[in-house]
């Protein structure tokens, strides 16, 4: 196993082998100067086909004395991924013989520091074509509609309607999906007593997509029940899923960096929110308020939230943090399920001039306070959560003309609020533990830029339409080759605007001057929903 200047590998083991959950932690370890272990790819599954839990547990049993340090999704281990675990394929039973042989492998290594990760299922299962999504659709609002019943929360409407969508759904489809509910909560519940054991050195539980109302709270709470009456101070519940791998990564970069370097603090992160209305705001597929949101993410990867109140000089709490986080908040003057969807709501304006009127102001003080600390060596993230689902597209182009790279550290603005959150603080953190205007860094940087702005808030919608027109399916094109040629014009394209932002904003910045030789973008799974963007970036200088 390759070893780096940092010691032993951590050891990874992934939601499942999407870009998101296990290709960017490869870019944040570089980053940070660690060396990741994994099993080998072909046993994380791909899209429907599910991972291969036994033989990932093999692995684990054979490295696990070569590595200091374990992050493990327990949804991987148990079910074979995210998608698997929506499904009631595995058992029980069977999900409890691997947490079980998990356990004993953790405890003939004592040594052996795991972070672990788990999710409370979302509020409806896995669209796996365009035909499911009526189905995807009547699920969900059947998850919120009795929860609201049975909590005595419902207006005689929604009974109303609750009778029609029971109605309209299949007997069976309901039935699958409780039964799957009630195995992962079973699992979520094992997993907080093997964390007041030990077992666990730190646990996150991330709320998949949820809303407000919906049988996720009910399980929140009994599981935060048990973990107090187990006093167990090593868990956290917060919105989120695919980004927990990243939460744990930049967790073990904090601890690594602290030991390494005597008398180095945690890094302690400012979290700005603009407009600073929208900190209250409830992002959509989530059901709390962002604020909490970002709290939570900001002890989950181990570093300090700054002390500042409401209404003090900002400028003063920004010179006492490490980390400068802006936060550019849902529209709190919108409703949570009008917030912008760039996919449903393709042909509207991203902010339109009424919008962004009620806080021009706010942003160019934030801009100016980000250039203040910029200049003073701070490390600055910016998390595009606006909106769901992609960039805001005018808003990046606005902050990159200030903040260009080198200066700006850290960016993410995909999925949902709590996805780009811990992605951002994962690379801030990754940044303040070696340098912000490393070639990793940068490299990281713009194929963020290029995934979250280029593809997800303008290019998906392009090859959704495309493969609309066609007749085809962009929820499940699996074996389509015309599909795939459809899809690879767009990207085509996507790759020649990649490359003027990169000529117009990465060539030469303020990090230095970089060329970039090669970029390359597919869909990894058989959908239009993520894109693999791989980017050869190289410092001029250093050829």
């Amino acid at each position: 196993m390759d070893r780096c200047t940092r010691g032993p590998a951590v050891g990874l083991i992934p939601l499942d082998d999407r870009p998101c959950t296990f290709e960017f932690p490869m870019r944040i370890a570089e980053i940070a100067g660690m060396d990741i272990a994994t099993p080998p790819r072909e046993l994380l599954g791909c899209f429907l086909q599910p991972g291969d839990p036994d033989t990932i547990l093999d692995w684990v049993q054979y490295s696990a004395s070569d590595l200091h340090s374990l992050i493990v999704s327990l949804e991987m281990i148990v079910y074979g991924g995210l998608i698997a675990s929506r499904s009631p394929d595995v058992s029980e039973s069977e999900v409890h013989r691997r947490l079980a042989r998990f356990f004993n492998i953790a405890c003939n290594h004592p040594d052996l520091r795991v972070y672990a990760s788990g999710v409370i299922m979302r509020i409806t299962t896995t669209a796996r074509s365009q035909e499911c999504i009526e189905r995807w659709r009547l699920l969900q609002r059947f998850s919120i509609l009795s929860s609201k019943v049975a909590d005595g929360l419902a207006s005689d409407t929604e009974r109303d309607e609750l009778v029609q969508v029971t109605r309209d759904l299949p007997h069976e489809a309901v039935e699958e999906y409780e039964v799957v509910r009630r195995r992962n909560h079973a699992v979520n519940l094992s997993s907080v007593f093997l964390a007041s054991l030990g077992v666990f050195d730190f646990l996150v539980i991330g709320q998949e997509d949820a809303a407000l109302a919906g049988p996720h709270r009910s399980e929140q709470k009994a599981i935060l029940d048990v973990n107090r009456r187990l006093s167990n101070s090593a868990l956290l519940i917060h919105p989120g899923a695919d980004e927990l791998n990243l939460v744990l990564l930049a967790r073990e970069i904090v601890r690594a960096e602290t030991s390494r370097l005597r008398g180095r603090k945690p890094p302690i992160v400012l979290p700005i929110f603009l407009p600073q209305a929208g900190a209250t705001a409830v992002p959509k597929f989530e059901d709390r308020q962002l604020i909490e949101t970002v709290e939570s993410h900001i002890c989950a990867c181990g570093a300090v939230l700054s002390d500042v109140e409401w209404g003090c000089n900002l400028r003063s709490a920004a010179e006492a943090a490490d980390i400068i986080l802006l936060v550019h908040a849902p529209d709190p003057w919108r409703a949570q399920e009008h917030q912008f969807d760039h996919v449903a709501m393709a042909e509207e304006d991203m902010i339109d001039g009424q919008q962004t009127c009620h806080y021009r102001d706010e942003f160019e003080d934030a801009m100016e306070l980000l250039k203040w600390a910029a200049d003073r060596g701070k490390i600055v993230g910016v998390a595009d959560v606006r909106t769901v689902n992609g960039a805001d597209p005018d808003f990046v182009k606005a902050v990159i003309d200030v903040l260009p790279p080198g200066r700006l550290a850290a960016y993410a603005g995909w999925n949902t609020s709590a996805n780009s959150i811990g992605t951002c603080l994962a690379q801030a953190i990754a940044a303040w533990s070696t340098s912000p205007v490393s070639t990793a860094n940068i490299r990281f940087l713009f194929e963020r830029l290029v995934d979250d702005y280029l593809y997800q808030s303008v290019y998906r919608l392009r090859a959704t339409k495309r493969l609309l027109d066609a007749g085809k399916d962009p929820w499940n094109f699996s074996g389509d080759d015309t599909a795939r040629d459809l899809l690879n014009l767009e990207l085509e394209d996507m790759v020649k605007s990649a490359r003027s932002v990169f000529d117009h904003y990465f060539a030469s910045c303020p990090a230095g001057e970089f060329r970039l030789t090669e970029i390359c973008c597919e869909n990894p799974w058989d959908r239009t929903f993520e894109c693999r963007v791989n980017a050869t970036i190289e410092e001029v200088d250093a050829l």
